[in-house]
Protein backbone atom coordinates (compact mmCIF):
# COMPACT_ATOMS: atom_id res chain seq x y z
CA UNK A 1 0.00 0.00 0.00
CA UNK A 2 1.88 3.87 -1.05
CA UNK A 3 2.06 6.41 1.15
CA UNK A 4 -0.27 9.39 0.46
CA UNK A 5 2.20 12.45 1.07
CA UNK A 6 1.20 16.83 0.84
CA UNK A 7 2.53 18.65 -1.60
CA UNK A 8 5.39 20.11 0.80
CA UNK A 9 6.75 16.50 1.08
CA UNK A 10 7.16 15.53 -2.19
CA UNK A 11 10.41 16.35 -2.35
CA UNK A 12 11.37 13.38 -0.37
CA UNK A 13 9.54 10.72 -2.42
CA UNK A 14 11.14 11.76 -5.79
CA UNK A 15 14.08 9.95 -7.46
CA UNK A 16 17.71 11.11 -7.83
CA UNK A 17 20.89 9.94 -9.65
CA UNK A 18 21.95 8.30 -7.32
CA UNK A 19 19.13 7.51 -4.92
CA UNK A 20 17.21 5.84 -8.07
CA UNK A 21 13.71 4.53 -6.40
CA UNK A 22 12.34 4.58 -9.46
CA UNK A 23 14.37 1.69 -10.63
CA UNK A 24 12.28 -1.80 -11.46
CA UNK A 25 14.47 -3.06 -9.29
CA UNK A 26 14.13 -1.23 -6.37
CA UNK A 27 10.57 -1.25 -6.76
CA UNK A 28 10.75 -4.93 -6.95
CA UNK A 29 12.02 -5.32 -3.90
CA UNK A 30 10.01 -2.56 -1.93
CA UNK A 31 7.13 -4.13 -3.07
CA UNK A 32 8.18 -7.72 -2.06
CA UNK A 33 9.14 -6.26 1.22
CA UNK A 34 6.05 -4.54 1.52
CA UNK A 35 3.74 -7.70 1.21
CA UNK A 36 1.07 -8.57 3.55
CA UNK A 37 1.80 -5.16 5.34
CA UNK A 38 -1.12 -2.85 5.56
CA UNK A 39 0.66 0.83 7.52
CA UNK A 40 3.44 2.32 6.31
CA UNK A 41 4.86 2.37 9.08
CA UNK A 42 5.51 -2.08 9.21
CA UNK A 43 6.96 -1.39 5.56
CA UNK A 44 9.63 1.07 7.24
CA UNK A 45 10.20 -1.53 9.88
CA UNK A 46 10.82 -4.11 7.59
CA UNK A 47 13.05 -1.85 5.06
CA UNK A 48 15.15 -0.62 8.29
CA UNK A 49 16.02 -4.54 9.37
CA UNK A 50 16.65 -5.87 6.00
CA UNK A 51 18.77 -3.10 4.73
CA UNK A 52 20.66 -2.86 8.26
CA UNK A 53 21.64 -6.76 8.02
CA UNK A 54 21.15 -8.00 4.57
CA UNK A 55 24.18 -5.62 3.79
CA UNK A 56 26.72 -6.20 6.60
CA UNK A 57 29.52 -3.36 7.03
CA UNK A 58 31.70 -2.73 4.42
CA UNK A 59 33.05 -0.27 2.04
CA UNK A 60 31.49 0.14 -1.32
CA UNK A 61 31.76 2.67 -4.18
CA UNK A 62 30.53 5.41 -2.67
CA UNK A 63 29.06 6.52 -6.34
CA UNK A 64 26.78 3.07 -6.35
CA UNK A 65 22.86 4.00 -6.98
CA UNK A 66 20.90 2.44 -4.87
CA UNK A 67 20.15 0.02 -7.51
CA UNK A 68 24.01 -1.04 -7.68
CA UNK A 69 24.15 -1.78 -3.48
CA UNK A 70 20.52 -3.73 -4.01
CA UNK A 71 22.83 -6.31 -5.56
CA UNK A 72 25.54 -7.10 -3.68
CA UNK A 73 26.58 -7.92 -0.15
CA UNK A 74 28.17 -4.95 1.90
CA UNK A 75 27.40 -1.55 2.26
CA UNK A 76 27.94 1.51 5.15
CA UNK A 77 26.29 4.19 6.11
CA UNK A 78 26.06 5.96 2.73
CA UNK A 79 25.40 3.22 0.26
CA UNK A 80 23.03 1.55 3.13
CA UNK A 81 21.07 4.88 3.74
CA UNK A 82 20.47 5.64 0.43
CA UNK A 83 19.48 2.18 -0.27
CA UNK A 84 16.79 2.78 2.88
CA UNK A 85 15.78 6.12 1.07
CA UNK A 86 15.03 4.51 -1.50
CA UNK A 87 13.64 1.55 -1.14
CA UNK A 88 11.33 4.05 1.29
CA UNK A 89 10.48 6.63 -1.33
CA UNK A 90 9.52 3.39 -3.85
CA UNK A 91 6.42 3.20 -1.78
CA UNK A 92 5.84 6.53 -1.42
CA UNK A 93 6.75 7.09 2.12
CA UNK A 94 8.61 10.24 2.79
CA UNK A 95 11.99 9.91 3.38
CA UNK A 96 15.47 12.21 3.75
CA UNK A 97 19.20 12.73 4.66
CA UNK A 98 20.26 13.64 7.81
CA UNK A 99 23.97 14.65 8.08
CA UNK A 100 26.39 14.79 10.48
CA UNK A 101 30.27 14.75 11.41
CA UNK A 102 31.24 12.37 13.72
CA UNK A 103 34.80 11.39 15.26
CA UNK A 104 36.31 8.52 13.16
CA UNK A 105 36.96 6.94 16.67
CA UNK A 106 33.22 5.37 16.15
CA UNK A 107 35.58 3.65 12.97
CA UNK A 108 38.26 1.59 15.39
CA UNK A 109 38.99 -1.52 15.39
CA UNK A 110 35.91 -2.22 12.98
CA UNK A 111 37.89 -1.51 10.47
CA UNK A 112 42.08 -2.11 9.11
CA UNK A 113 44.24 0.19 10.88
CA UNK A 114 45.92 1.12 7.94
CA UNK A 115 42.28 2.73 6.61
CA UNK A 116 41.82 3.98 9.88
CA UNK A 117 45.01 6.50 9.75
CA UNK A 118 44.30 7.40 6.38
CA UNK A 119 40.46 8.77 7.06
CA UNK A 120 40.04 12.33 7.88
CA UNK A 121 38.97 13.22 11.28
CA UNK A 122 35.95 13.93 11.80
CA UNK A 123 34.11 12.14 9.23
CA UNK A 124 32.38 14.62 7.70
CA UNK A 125 29.68 12.66 5.37
CA UNK A 126 27.87 10.64 7.89
CA UNK A 127 23.97 10.34 6.70
CA UNK A 128 21.23 9.11 8.57
CA UNK A 129 17.71 8.12 7.26
CA UNK A 130 14.64 10.02 8.47
CA UNK A 131 11.67 9.19 7.41
CA UNK A 132 8.10 10.82 7.74
CA UNK A 133 5.64 8.76 9.89
CA UNK A 134 2.20 9.21 11.78
CA UNK A 135 3.05 12.98 11.31
CA UNK A 136 6.58 13.21 12.05
CA UNK A 137 9.93 12.46 11.00
CA UNK A 138 11.97 9.80 12.80
CA UNK A 139 15.50 8.96 12.56
CA UNK A 140 16.18 5.49 11.90
CA UNK A 141 20.09 5.13 11.39
CA UNK A 142 21.99 2.06 9.49
CA UNK A 143 25.14 2.84 10.70
CA UNK A 144 26.13 -0.88 11.26
CA UNK A 145 24.15 -4.12 11.10
CA UNK A 146 23.61 -6.40 14.22
CA UNK A 147 26.57 -9.05 13.29
CA UNK A 148 29.35 -6.89 13.20
CA UNK A 149 27.53 -4.91 15.95
CA UNK A 150 27.33 -8.13 18.27
CA UNK A 151 31.21 -8.28 17.26
CA UNK A 152 32.39 -5.01 18.34
CA UNK A 153 30.11 -5.25 21.53
CA UNK A 154 31.98 -8.58 22.27
CA UNK A 155 35.84 -7.65 21.61
CA UNK A 156 35.02 -4.48 23.93
CA UNK A 157 35.19 -2.22 20.86
CA UNK A 158 31.97 -0.72 21.82
CA UNK A 159 30.35 -0.25 25.43
CA UNK A 160 26.52 -0.98 25.41
CA UNK A 161 26.72 2.04 27.85
CA UNK A 162 26.32 4.50 25.21
CA UNK A 163 25.75 1.93 22.35
CA UNK A 164 23.38 -0.21 23.59
CA UNK A 165 21.33 -0.91 20.26
CA UNK A 166 20.61 -1.07 16.75
CA UNK A 167 16.87 -1.95 16.77
CA UNK A 168 14.49 0.52 15.36
CA UNK A 169 10.95 0.35 16.99
CA UNK A 170 9.52 2.86 14.44
CA UNK A 171 8.33 5.07 16.69
CA UNK A 172 11.49 6.94 18.51
CA UNK A 173 14.54 8.05 17.01
CA UNK A 174 17.38 5.85 16.91
CA UNK A 175 20.42 7.97 16.93
CA UNK A 176 23.27 5.28 16.94
CA UNK A 177 25.97 8.05 16.14
CA UNK A 178 25.27 9.58 18.82
CA UNK A 179 28.81 9.25 21.40
CA UNK A 180 30.88 10.25 18.19
CA UNK A 181 28.50 13.23 17.36
CA UNK A 182 30.25 16.41 16.42
CA UNK A 183 27.92 18.69 13.87
CA UNK A 184 25.03 19.00 12.26
CA UNK A 185 25.66 19.32 8.80
CA UNK A 186 21.95 19.69 7.77
CA UNK A 187 18.90 17.96 6.24
CA UNK A 188 18.92 16.49 2.35
CA UNK A 189 16.53 15.71 -0.20
CA UNK A 190 18.87 15.13 -2.36
CA UNK A 191 22.33 13.56 -1.30
CA UNK A 192 23.98 13.33 -4.70
CA UNK A 193 25.98 16.62 -4.48
CA UNK A 194 27.48 14.97 -0.97
CA UNK A 195 28.24 11.88 -2.61
CA UNK A 196 30.38 13.67 -5.59
CA UNK A 197 32.05 15.87 -2.98
CA UNK A 198 32.74 12.67 -0.97
CA UNK A 199 34.04 10.64 -4.60
CA UNK A 200 36.03 13.67 -5.33
CA UNK A 201 37.89 13.66 -1.79
CA UNK A 202 38.21 9.69 -1.85
CA UNK A 203 39.71 10.20 -5.26
CA UNK A 204 42.65 12.32 -4.65
CA UNK A 205 45.41 9.16 -4.72
CA UNK A 206 45.86 6.10 -7.24
CA UNK A 207 42.73 4.65 -7.46
CA UNK A 208 44.35 0.97 -7.63
CA UNK A 209 45.47 1.57 -3.82
CA UNK A 210 42.32 2.63 -2.43
CA UNK A 211 40.74 -0.42 -3.69
CA UNK A 212 43.77 -2.35 -2.52
CA UNK A 213 43.47 -1.02 1.29
CA UNK A 214 39.38 -1.10 0.66
CA UNK A 215 39.53 -5.36 0.24
CA UNK A 216 42.12 -5.35 2.91
CA UNK A 217 39.73 -3.12 5.32
CA UNK A 218 36.69 -5.62 4.54
CA UNK A 219 38.18 -9.04 4.80
CA UNK A 220 39.62 -6.85 8.59
CA UNK A 221 35.70 -6.28 8.87
CA UNK A 222 34.44 -10.05 8.16
CA UNK A 223 37.03 -11.95 9.92
CA UNK A 224 35.76 -9.50 13.06
CA UNK A 225 32.05 -10.78 12.42
CA UNK A 226 33.10 -14.62 12.29
CA UNK A 227 35.25 -14.14 15.52
CA UNK A 228 32.87 -12.26 17.53
CA UNK A 229 29.49 -12.33 16.41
Amino acid sequence: MEAKVSEELNAFTKPTHYCDSDHKEIQAAARKLAEGTNTAFEQALRINRYVRDRYQFGFTPVTEKASDTLKGELGWCVTKTNLQIALLRSLGIPARYHQVALSKTSLKGIISNTIYRIIKDPIWFHPWCECFLDGKWIACDLYIDRFTYQAAINKGLYDAGYFPTVEWDGKTDLLIVNHWFKEDRGIHANYDPVVKEVDKELSQGPAFVLNTLVRQSNRFTKRLREKYS
